[in-house]
């Protein structure tokens, strides 16, 4: 084996440690996000998120289930033709917070009802974290 071809060879070995490092490493980040204690007293409730979720998926066409646990939102669709369905999963979690920032997870990757509910979600979630301009007035 030519030098060149041993160097080819141990740099693609290299790369590809990099690369299982890097994988291992975000998926030790995503366990460490999901494992954070959820806390909704960052101004919304778990109930208010709830209203939020059934609101913005009431905008949507062909959804036939939707279910929300903790921060955790998934949706079955059902196909235009009816033959099939489809689930998204969307998850609000950002390590035990509601931010509206959200990692989305879809079967149906042409669709756009999936980022759209999670956009209009993410909407809910920042118009009830802002503060109140008629409380601020009160005050």
């Amino acid at each position: 084996m030519a030098w060149y071809e041993t160097l080819a060879a141990g740099a693609g070995a290299a790369l590809l440690g990099l690369v299982f490092k890097k994988v291992r490493e975000e998926q030790a980040e995503t366990r460490r996000r999901l494992e954070s204690p959820l806390c909704f007293d960052d101004g919304i409730t778990q109930e208010e998120f709830s209203r939020i979720v059934h609101k913005a998926v009431q905008r949507a066409p062909r959804i036939i289930k939707v279910s929300i646990e903790g921060m955790v939102v998934t949706f079955t669709v059902e196909s235009n033709t009816g033959l099939s369905v489809w689930n998204t999963t969307i998850d609000f979690n950002d390590y035990g917070h509601l931010t509206g920032k959200y990692w989305l997870n879809t079967d149906n990757q042409q669709s756009v009802i999936p980022q759209s509910i999670a956009r209009w979600i993410q909407e809910g979630i920042h118009e009830g974290l802002q503060p109140s301009v008629n409380a601020d007035q009160r005050a």
